[in-house]
Formats: C-alpha cells, sequence, structure tokens
C-alpha cells in the first residue's frame, strides 16, 4: 500500500524581519535522538519572494543493514543503496527549473530541513512540484529513492501487480531506518569543511518528515511507532523530527503510532476520494496520534491518491496549489521559519477552498471502504519521469 508522510513545523513570534528563533526542545532519552535547547535572535535579512532551486544528488550506501530480495521476498541482498536528491536554496540559474550543482544561497541560512519519503512504484522526481515549492520558500529538502519501491526497480521485476512487485514493497518496513540513515549523511556534509558546496548551509537541528503512500506510512512508524525496530531508527536521528505531515498515508502494519504531549506536531492530507488509501485509514491514524499537541487533517474533495502531490497526472488539478500553500506554512510555523503572522488558524484558513480543501481539527466521518482493491495507487502515464541520476563530484 502507499503511504504519505506529512511534515509538521512549530510556531513562534511572528518579527518584521527573519528572526531564526528555534523553540526549545527536550531529550526523548532512550526512545529517541538526544536534542538540545537552542536559541538564537540574530535578525537575518527579510527573504526574497522565492528562491531558485538548487539540487545535487548523493550515493550513499549503508553497508550495515540489508533490503528485501524481490525475486524471492524471503531472502536478503546485503546493503542498502540510497541514492538520494538534495534540493536547496539558490540564487544562481532558472527561476522555472532545478539548477544542477548551482551554488547554494548562503544570505539567509542556516535553511530548515525536511526529509521526503515517496511512495511505491515512483520517485522524488514525481513530486518535483511539491518539493521544489517548499525549496523556494527556504527549506533544504532531502529524498532518498529507496532501494525497491522506486519506479525503476519495480519496473524492472514486472510491475506492481507482480508477485515481485509485492515482495519488493515488502521492504517498506526498512525504510524508517532509512530515513534516519540519510539524514545522519547529510548531517556530516552539512558539517564538513569548506570545501563541500553544502557545508554550512542547513539548520540541521530544525528537521520536519514526510512522506506520501507509502513513504508516509515510513514517516509516522519512524515519529510515532512504538515497535523496537522504529523505535530503534528514531533513536538513531541525528535530531529529533520537530514537525512531520503525513499524505494520503495510513498506519503502517505492525508500527501501532501513537502520541503523547511530546510527540512532534502533525499534519495529515488525505483525499476524500482515495481509491488506494482508503480515507477511513486516515481517520483510523489520526485516532492513533490524536494525543499530538498539534494535529490538523486537510480533507481533498474529489482528488486521486497521487493527484494533489505532483504535476504528472493530466487533467485539472485544483489540489497541487492549496496542498503546496497548506503544507508549506505548517512548516514554516513549526519549524519557526520565516513565520511572520501565521498562526495555525493560518494555515486552516489556507486550506479552506470551496469544493476543493478544508482543514479541521479532526476528519470527516469517512465511511469504511468496502473494496480491498487498490486501482489508483500509480495512475501515472507510461512516459513518466525517469530516476536516472548522475553522481556528484568528490567535494561537492
Amino acid at each position: 500500500m502507499l503511504l504519505v508522510v506529512v511534515l509538521v513545523a512549530a510556531g513562534v513570534a511572528a518579527c518584521t524581519t527573519i528572526r531564526r528563533v528555534m523553540a526549545p526542545t527536550t531529550s526523548t532519552g532512550t526512545d529517541g535522538p538526544p536534542s538540545t535547547t537552542t536559541t538564537s535572535t540574530t535578525p537575518a535579512p527579510a527573504l526574497p519572494g522565492s528562491f531558485r532551486v538548487g539540487l545535487t544528488t548523493f550515493h550513499w550506501v549503508d553497508p550495515s543493514r540489508n533490503t528485501v530480495n524481490p525475486a524471492t521476498g524471503a531472502d536478503t541482498i546485503p546493503g542498502r543503496v540510497l541514492t538520494t536528491q538534495v534540493r536547496y536554496p539558490t540564487a544562481s540559474g532558472s527561476l522555472t527549473r532545478e539548477n544542477r550543482n548551482a551554488a547554494p544561497d548562503r544570505q539567509y541560512g542556516p535553511y530548515p530541513v525536511i526529509v521526503f519519503a515517496h511512495g511505491f512504484d515512483v520517485s522524488p522526481w514525481y513530486y518535483a512540484p511539491l518539493l521544489d515549492s517548499w525549496v523556494r520558500e527556504g527549506f533544504i529538502v532531502i529524498s532518498p529513492i529507496f532501494p525497491d519501491e522506486s519506479t525503476a526497480l519495480v519496473t524492472s521485476v514486472g510491475g506492481p501487480q507482480s508477485p515481485q512487485g509485492y515482495h519488493a514493497e515488502l521492504d517498506l518496513a526498512n525504510e524508517p531506518a532509512d530515513i534516519a540513515f540519510v539524514l545522519r549523511k547529510f548531517d556530516a556534509v552539512a558539517a564538513s569543511g569548506s570545501g563541500n558546496r553544502l557545508s554550512g548551509v542547513a539548520a540541521t537541528s530544525d528537521v520536519g518528515l514526510a512522506g506520501q503512500s507509502d513513504g508516509a506510512e515510513a514517516v509516522a512508524a519512524l515519529a510515532y511507532g512504538t515497535n523496537a525496530a522504529d523505535r530503534s531508527a528514531l533513536a538513531a536521528m541525528p535530531v529529533a523530527p520537530r514537525a512531520v505531515e503525513v499524505l494520503s498515508g495510513e498506519a503502517l502494519q505492525g508500527s501501532y503510532p501513537a502520541t503523547n504531549a511530546s510527540s512532534p506536531p502533525v499534519l495529515q492530507v488525505q483525499s476524500a476520494a482515495d481509491t488506494c488509501n482508503a480515507p477511513a485509514e486516515a481517520a483510523s491514524l489520526f485516532a492513533s496520534l490524536e494525543n499530538a499537541p498539534v494535529h490538523l487533517f486537510e480533507t481533498l474533495q474529489g482528488a486521486s491518491h497521487l493527484q494533489p502531490y505532483t504535476g504528472l497526472i493530466p487533467g485539472p488539478n485544483p489540489y497541487a496549489p492549496v496542498v503546496d500553500k497548506v503544507t508549506t506554512d505548517f512548516f514554516r510555523l513549526e519549524l519557526g521559519w520565516n513565520p511572520g503572522g501565521l498562526s495555525l488558524g493560518a494555515v486552516e484558513a489556507a486550506g479552506a477552498v470551496s469544493h476543493v480543501s478544508a482543514v479541521t481539527a479532526t476528519p470527516p466521518g469517512f465511511p469504511n471502504s468496502p473494496s480491498t482493491s487498490k486501482p489508483d495507487c500509480t495512475g501515472f502515464p507510461v512516459s513518466g519521469p525517469t530516476t536516472t541520476t548522475t553522481s556528484v563530484p568528490a567535494g561537492q
């Protein structure tokens, strides 16, 4: 099943110029990564109306863990290859497309970080419009390509409906730890010397998680899961997430997500017409997370499973601009980035678009889905984007 990860941000006081204010955080003890209280009140210049988007790609390998073998589902392949796209604000190049290996804009940083997890039989390229919208507002977005769930892998083993496609999706259970791993690798890049392009650009203590479909399952499990593997992955994070966004997602089986007063805020986004991840499943996840200190639910009327998050499905898409706005404002608020006059009420108001979207404190009463079929879990044209990536030169 496909899941979406929701990103959440933490609110701070408004000011006329950008003020980096990091809300105090407390250690999660044995159940999560250490975190420290950091406060900065150094004013910075007002942000530009929009950043350009820089893009670079890393090829990271975790030799300590295994990948599900999609040929059998019963044995494993040593290691996990995690090609990872990093999008970041830049002042160079095109206004309308991503700029490969452009110099990052350092004037307004360091910039908060969002880790985004893609769904089954897709890759980060499919979500580029949404990910780029976050970067244009001043976020760094890290998006790994999961070893077994990408379009390239699923196609190579016979497609999503094949037995091997089913086996490939079993690798989802390993993805919470993948997210923690790529964040640790990026943390090292951001802390490295001046020879690295992205050194010193990221505010690595300000981290949000987001995911769609299977990716949403993975981020919800990482942030809120109660089983041993999920708790171990959270403890391996270099810093506890401060916000989570779950996009068209449900609970990862066996994770049993739960929350308490110290859990990160969460935004769920769900189409009322989703026939892949049923709205009732999203409502069930909401009930599991009901103790989160901030929890909003955005309902999209009439959208398909992937339509609100991509620009690739033919036909009108009134949902994408609303989702871009609500998810961006939620991150700004909860991660304390350029919050201006933002409030939770303003986030809700941004999602109040007649016949398109509404943001509420609780989900509507979705009926249970009578069918177990998932006809629109992909829905992309055959000519969708490729997952081809290029290596990054040493020191980049």
